[in-house]
């Protein structure tokens, strides 16, 4: 490989983990989890007026 495809794998590899970081903040932020590629809220969020 050229070292300008490795550069921009490398950056990719960098992206991958924010995004990782951000999906896994915003997770803990939004009381939800992905179980079998759906996603479950916790019921206290089920439980909050919808506006």
């Amino acid at each position: 490989m050229n070292s300008r495809v490795e550069a921009l794998v490398e950056k990719v590899r960098a992206l991958e983990g924010e995004i990782e970081q951000e999906v896994a903040r915003r997770r803990d932020d939004l009381k939800f989890r992905i179980e079998q590629g759906k996603v479950r809220f916790e019921d206290e969020v089920l439980q909050r007026p919808r506006h």
